[in-house]
Order: structure tokens, then C-alpha cells, then sequence
């Protein structure tokens, strides 16, 4: 385990004792087996070991997956507050034409030079 942390290692001994199996688990062991070696037990905890390698890979999975999703969805809101506050600008700028005495022609045209910007 000290070599390579991602291996699962189960310890497999004929000299079991409580105190043994707790040292082994401490030292990073995911399961402790007594000698004679019952296979079909055997395989069945490889089965559970590999189905939760499996379970926290795809739970790094997702976990990564939320990370650029939060990542997306917080750039896509910054995006429509720079708009959202650009159209603002654009409309009090709108606002202030319409509340001069000019001439509509000329409101109409400046409003066009506005929105084309």
C-alpha cells in the first residue's frame, strides 16, 4: 500500500487474532482473511472491493462534472450581468432622448445609433 496507494491490498494470514486484523486495516488493508483460503468468500470480496473502486470513481466523476458545470454556470451569470448592465446603460441613455424637447426625427436616430452599438 505504501508503494502504490491505489492498490487494495487484503490481508490473507493463518495466524488471526483481533489484534492482527486491526493493525492490518490501520495500515491501509480493505479486508483480512484466515488461511485456509475459502475462494468463493475470496472472490466475493474482490467483487465488493472492485464494485467500490467503482463507486468512487464515479462519484470523483461527478464530483469533477459539478466542479465545471458550477465553473460554466457562474461565468454564464457574469456574462448576463455585463449585458444586463450594458442594456441598462442603453435604456436610462434612451430614457434621457425621449425626456428632451427634440425633434422625433432626431430622437429616432440617436435611439438607432444607441441600439447599433
Amino acid at each position: 500500500k505504501d508503494k502504490d496507494p491505489l492498490t487494495e491490498v487484503i490481508v490473507i494470514t493463518a495466524h488471526s487474532s483481533i489484534d492482527t486484523a486491526v493493525d492490518a486495516m490501520k495500515k491501509g488493508a480493505v479486508d483480512y482473511l484466515e488461511k485456509p483460503v475459502n475462494f468463493d468468500e475470496l472472490f466475493l470480496r474482490l467483487e465488493k472491493i472492485a464494485q467500490l473502486k467503482s463507486l468512487v470513481r464515479s462519484a470523483d466523476d461527478l464530483r469533477n462534472a459539478m466542479d465545471i458545470t458550477e465553473s460554466s454556470a457562474a461565468q454564464t451569470i457574469q456574462n448576463l450581468e455585463i449585458t444586463a448592465a450594458d442594456l441598462q446603460l442603453k435604456l436610462d441613455t434612451i430614457d434621457d432622448i425621449m425626456q428632451t424637447d427634440t425633434l422625433n426625427d432626431v430622437k429616432v436616430a440617436r435611439i438607432r445609433k444607441i441600439l447599433d452599438a
